[in-house]
């Protein structure tokens, strides 16, 4: 029934988010890492009480799911670093490291929350979704499964007993290599957004597709960029973790990232969608068979997932 597969999926969730604070842990720091899987998934549930009525009575809501996604990251990345002792405790590497995630959620959260402002509050995932309480309770489960996975790495990082070694001090190729992969697709992912955003803003393409800017070399630019952050990410971390099996189980977060969004809720739904609107339209036919449906310039055109 409905609330046995209510039960499971949240019940999965906990068991997913457990097994990776365990199996990257040392022994200083499960308990940390323990916790911040917790509150990951217990900070959606807060908001989900009030957004789903339960609470207050009013209708179900969508409207503050990608900001609480966004709060929840930020909210992670200090409370591990209190933990921690602060950024005082932290060599530089680890400092930027840092700043690169609070940078990439501020940035993704402001604008996925004006783009929701923008729509009044509707976002199309959850029309169906939010009609059954269990649905709508797993969708905010599993974006906590979601932050907690995708920021991974630097959760490791900030867990970690504080280390004096000297190779954690000075920058080595695949720190700086990591960090340029990162800043590339921070920048490619938000140019791509605010390009589709000042586009969408002209009442005349309100019923066209984009294919100008980036998304004449992508059409999904926003989410290559994002791939790009989390690989980046990953390498840029490597040499910091503190073991082999903690540099293993982090690799889960670009390949999490990468599969969410050429498989599962990115690039598939909005393939479909498109194709329902604009499968007739000869300019459609030729800007899919003509673009790289994700890496520009090298990668596949057509209906191949990337």
């Amino acid at each position: 029934n409905k609330f046995a597969k209510t039960a499971v999926a949240i019940c999965t969730s906990i068991a997913i988010t457990q097994f990776l604070a365990w199996i990257g842990s040392t022994t200083y720091s499960y308990k940390a890492l323990r916790n911040t899987a917790l509150i990951a998934i217990i900070f959606q549930w807060i908001v989900f009480f009030h957004a789903s009525g339960i609470i207050f009575g009013n209708e179900r809501t969508e409207k503050y799911y990608d900001l609480t996604g966004a709060s929840t990251y930020i909210s992670l990345v200090f409370t591990t670093v209190h933990w921690r002792g602060g950024f005082d405790s932290m060599g530089i590497k680890q400092f930027i490291l840092n700043i690169c995630v609070l940078l990439w959620a501020l940035r993704l959260g402001t604008f996925l929350y004006y783009r929701s402002i923008k729509n009044n509050g509707i976002d199309s995932r959850f029309t169906e979704i939010k009609q059954s309480l269990g649905r709508f309770v797993t969708a905010w489960t599993l974006q906590g499964v979601w932050v907690f996975i995708t920021a991974l790495p630097i959760f490791y990082l900030n867990t970690n007993k504080i280390s004096t070694n000297v190779s954690h001090a000075n920058f080595n190729i695949l720190n700086v290599f990591g960090l340029l992969l990162w800043l590339f697709g921070f920048l490619f992912e938000t140019i791509a957004d605010v390009q589709k955003l000042l586009w969408r803003m002209k009442e005349a393409n309100h019923h066209s597709f984009i294919c100008y800017g980036l998304w004449s070399l992508s059409r999904h630019p926003n989410y290559f960029g994002e791939i790009c952050i989390w690989i980046g990410f990953y390498i840029a971390s490597y040499s910091e973790f503190e073991t082999n099996l903690q540099a293993i189980a982090a690799l889960i977060s670009p390949i999490f990232v990468t599969l969410l969004l050429v498989y599962i809720s990115g690039i598939p739904l909005l393939e479909s969608a498109a194709d329902k609107q604009w499968g007739d339209d000869k300019a459609y036919k030729d800007y899919k068979q003509r673009v790289p449906v994700l890496i520009p310039w090298i990668g596949r055109t057509g209906d191949a997932p990337f």
